[in-house]
């Protein structure tokens, strides 16, 4: 079951913040400048090291939606937990209501996930969505700003880099602004003995 858990979200009662240990799930975060102390139930002390942004897909009565929860803790060391405090859930508007074995969270009389109990540990039926790391995104401009932004690169090299797929990201715009080599100012200055 632990193997399993370390891709769930555990609803904790008594957790004060959301946190998890999974970094490729976040799809910003932002780090603190000092580690924020958490308390453990055995005395003990991990650290937060970093704040951000998760989402989750989960479905209800056959309804998929998607969710973005804010503030969660990356604390590295954790373990394979990922806890969902239900003190956040009630700080952010949510209503959580717990169950024999089931546990529905709900905004503004709709249920927008649940989670059920297995062997005393609340799981929110839900899965992260991991950001995709090979997305990129991609920049468009003219061949003169291409030209510039490259460092007065020769337009034939930028033309280069596009037709034989060595960069990714970047696409041509065509406007009356493209131009041939020599024609750029800052480059016939440049050249001027």
């Amino acid at each position: 079951m632990t193997s399993d858990l370390a891709s769930r979200w555990i609803i904790d009662s008594e957790a004060t913040s959301p946190m998890t240990s999974r970094k490729e799930w976040f799809i910003n975060y932002s780090p603190f400048r000092t580690p924020v102390s958490i308390g453990l139930g055995d005395d003990s002390i991990i650290k937060a090291v970093r704040s951000g942004s998760v989402r989750i897909s989960m479905t209800v009565d056959g309804i998929s939606r998607l969710f973005e929860l804010q503030d969660i803790y990356y604390i590295p060391y954790i373990g394979t937990n990922n806890l969902l405090s239900v003190t956040y859930m009630v700080w952010k508007g949510y209503t959580v209501n717990f169950g024999i074995n089931i546990c529905e969270i709900s905004k503004a009389v709709s249920i927008i996930g649940k989670a059920k109990n297995r062997k005393g540990l609340w799981v929110l039926d839900g899965n992260p969505v991991v950001p995709n790391p090979h997305v990129t995104h991609v920049a468009k401009a003219s061949l003169s700003v291409w030209h510039k932004q490259l460092g007065h690169v020769m337009t034939r090299s930028v033309k280069k880099f596009l037709e034989s797929s060595m960069v990714t990201g970047m696409e041509l715009i065509d406007d009356s602004t493209n131009h041939a080599d020599g024609e750029c100012i800052a480059c016939i200055k440049e050249k001027t003995t």
